[in-house]
Order: C-alpha cells, then structure tokens, then sequence
C-alpha cells in the first residue's frame, strides 16, 4: 500500500471511529459536507471554538457547585448554552452528559451532579484528544475527506 492510500486509510478509520463510538453524531457529518462544498475548514473552527467554550464553561461549573447552597437556575442557564453549543457541532458524548447533568439539576440532586460533572470533563477531554489527530491527519495534502466517507 503506498503511503497516499495509508494515510486515507488511516484517516478513514479515524473519522468512523468517532461516529461509531458515540463522539460525534450527525450534526457534525452535515457541518463538515458543507464546510468541504465550500472548501473550507468551517467545521474544524466551529468545533474548535466549542472545546474552547467548554473548556472556559468547565470552571465556571466547577466553581459554582463547589459553593454552599449554589443557584441551581444559574447551573441550569449555564448548562443549557452548554448543550446546545455540543449539539450543534454534533459533540454527541458532551451533549448527552450535559442533558443528563441538567436532569439533576431540575432533580435538585448534588450528588448525581457532581458524577455527571466529573463525566463531562471526561467526556470533553476525549472528544479533544480524538478529534485532534483527525484534524491534523485531515491537513495533510494526501488525507482528503471526500475521499474517505461512509
């Protein structure tokens, strides 16, 4: 296999793994279909500037549930911007540990929303960690996604 074909393969194999293990949904096939109609990297900055967010919003909550007696409104405002922003970028894993956290929340359940916190940060550590070398594999001139869909 020369190393052109390898390297699709290997991108291939990337991207599918971050739709078969639940990273990614379909949202984010549709943002990077037109990101490539208009030869861009539309979706690779949004999804971007939505680690970014998230990891600016994961402080914000961490700070807020470590105070006694806490404005849950306040979680559930902070939270719901959260999960939209997932959404939209199709941050599958994110998104549902964020809906889950807002059902606690609404519960009023400090304790299930602390294991959902510490998830969420799990979650949002791998979904950077997984889409990085996707991206980068994705800038190489040999790597191209239009030749690599499902």
């Amino acid at each position: 296999m020369d190393t052109n074909n390898a390297l699709r393969q290997q991108f291939a194999t990337i991207r599918r793994s971050l739709f078969d293990d639940g990273i990614l949904h379909e949202c984010y096939k549709s943002l990077e279909e037109w990101a490539e109609s208009e030869n861009s990297i539309f979706d690779q900055e949004l999804m971007n500037m939505h680690i970014s967010y998230t990891a600016e919003t994961i402080p914000i909550i961490e700070q807020l549930i470590e105070q006694v007696n806490f404005d849950l409104n306040k979680l559930q405002g902070i939270l719901q911007r959260l999960q939209g922003s997932s959404n939209g970028v199709g941050a599958n894993k994110v998104t549902k540990t964020t809906k889950l956290m807002r059902e606690f929340v609404k519960e009023g359940d400090l304790e299930r929303i602390i294991t959902a916190f510490q998830q969420l940060k799990k979650e949002h550590s791998t979904l950077q960690s997984r889409i990085e070398p996707y991206y980068q594999l994705r800038a190489s001139e040999n790597a191209r996604p239009s030749e690599c869909k499902d």
